[in-house]
């Protein structure tokens, strides 16, 4: 039995309740309940319609948001996110004549009323957001919908097609106008799904644009990183500071002026991890705060925006979310600077990259986190194999770009200027309906 067209009229009202729940221990899930419900901004000229899931999904689409803003200076944006920290990253891009939203949740009358606000050009889901209420609606509604950098598993191919039952994968595929996928692979699971047009257009993740840091805060990483031993530890999870401080406090017995940069995965854990730095005596400050201080021993990156640019200086990082059975965060950014790259096993949610990095044996990977402090130690020792391991992660990262020219040349025939004709009403019998 497929549970999704059963459940799909209750499972908007129930995730928003879920949300009002979630919103107790963190609040910042509150935050735009009324877009959840559809009640999106509108525009007096019909935006582009860019959607992605959470964080990661919004920086790799950074580049090409620029990039179509150039292209196109008077073009309005709408820019959604799922998660609140998707939303505050896309804040944190500062795309000029861009409008930041909470995604609507997948229920069929609230959807239809955030298409009928906002009256899109196109709609632009980056990665794979399979909201069958929100595809089916955009579809009624004649809008064009295009995916990019999105894949699909073999395994999640057959779930989907437990869930949501192979008809009802055809009818929010098969219209798609483009399906934009990150290899050849995925354009062929989607093909088996039902998508029609379906093009491998590569990963927007291998293409990352330059950080404008805050000039006072790059000041001080550039002083830091002249005269002390430095290393980031990036998107970490519970589980990980712990190893990671007590690395770091045994490397200051050797090293007594290291400093550590540690900028757990969400920001919102600051206070529990300021609270571990305590516990190991080591000397903290939060970024938010205000600029780092010269004696302290870690910098807590405690902000939204600024990871890119702390690659850009700090030559040896550890990448969180691989040491606990997450899967790992993005490898490019700290490939594209350069960076020589520590990693645990887990990780499985950038396999293609961590394949790529392994095959030019471009990182180092570890198997528990007391072997930090060796790893560390030898890179901070050994210039010449920090420099050769950067090197090579770097050539890793430019032999995988281009996807973000691809995409931005594929858009060229949804961007124009002149409004649509708006698509037919939706009387309140239709929009009562379910998927």
């Amino acid at each position: 039995m497929r549970l999704y067209p059963i459940l799909a009229p209750i499972l908007g009202p129930l995730a928003l309740l879920a949300l009002r729940w979630l919103g107790r221990r963190e609040p910042e899930w509150l935050s735009g309940l009324e877009q959840r419900r559809g009640e999106l901004p509108t525009f007096p000229t019909p935006p582009l319609w860019v959607h992605a899931a959470s964080v990661g999904e919004v920086r790799s689409a950074w580049g090409l948001l620029r990039a179509l803003r150039d292209q196109y200076p008077q073009h309005p944006f709408l820019l959604t996110a799922f998660t609140p920290t998707g939303v505050a990253a896309w804040h944190a891009a500062q795309i000029a004549n861009a409008t930041v939203a909470a995604w609507p949740l997948d229920h069929g009358p609230w959807v239809r009323r955030a298409l009928r606000r906002v009256q899109p050009q196109l709609l632009l889901i980056i990665e794979t957001e399979i909201w069958p209420q929100m595809l089916l609606a955009a579809h009624q509604q004649q809008v064009p919908v295009v995916f990019a950098s999105a894949r699909v598993r073999a395994r999640s191919v057959r779930g989907w097609q437990r869930w949501l039952g192979p008809g009802l994968l055809r009818r929010c595929l098969a219209p798609v106008a483009l399906l934009g996928t990150q290899t050849a692979a995925d354009a062929q699971r989607f093909e088996q799904l039902g998508a029609g047009r379906v093009e491998a257009l590569g990963s927007l993740k291998w293409d990352l644009s330059p950080a404008s840091p805050d000039p006072n805060w790059a000041e001080c990483l550039v002083a830091a990183c002249a005269s002390r031993p430095v290393w980031l530890a990036a998107s970490t999870h519970p589980g990980e500071e712990e190893a990671v401080l007590a690395a770091h406090r045994a490397l200051r017995e050797r090293w007594p002026q290291a400093l550590l940069i540690l900028a757990p995965r969400h920001p919102r854990r600051a206070a529990q991890v300021m609270q571990l730095a305590e516990h190991e005596d080591l000397p903290t400050v939060r970024r938010s705060t205000g600029v780092a201080t010269d004696d302290a021993a870690v910098w807590l990156l405690d902000t939204l925006g600024e990871l890119q640019g702390v690659f850009e200086q700090v030559k040896v990082v550890f990448m969180g979310g691989s040491l606990v059975p997450v899967g790992g965060h993005n490898l490019l950014e700290p490939a594209r600077a350069s960076c020589a790259i520590i990693s645990g096993p887990h990780w499985r949610n950038a396999e293609d990259v961590g394949m790529a990095l392994q095959q030019a044996q471009a990182w180092r990977l570890i198997e528990h986190g007391s072997e930090l402090v060796d790893v560390v130690g030898q890179l901070w020792q050994c210039a010449a194999t920090t420099q050769m391991l950067g090197q090579a992660a770097h050539t890793v990262q430019q032999a995988g770009s281009g996807a973000q020219a691809r995409v931005q040349a594929a858009l060229t025939p949804w961007l124009r200027t002149e409004r649509p004709v708006p698509a037919p009403a939706v009387t309140r019998g239709q929009e009562s309906k379910g998927g």
